[in-house]
């Protein structure tokens, strides 16, 4: 779970985020930006991805 997060990019960087399918990188950037609001549940660690 992400508290007190804060990221900041500035328009000429990139990010990505990576993971294996079904671990929440479309709903992180949803809530990201604010498409969603976050609601209490279930959460699950996600398997890290090594490059």
């Amino acid at each position: 779970m992400l508290n007190q997060f804060s990221l900041q990019v500035k328009a000429v960087e990139h990010i990505a985020l990576l993971g294996p399918t079904g671990c929440g990188k479309s709903t992180l950037l949803a809530l990201l930006t604010r498409a969603w609001e976050s609601q209490p549940g279930r959460k699950q660690n996600c398997a890290s991805v090594s490059a």
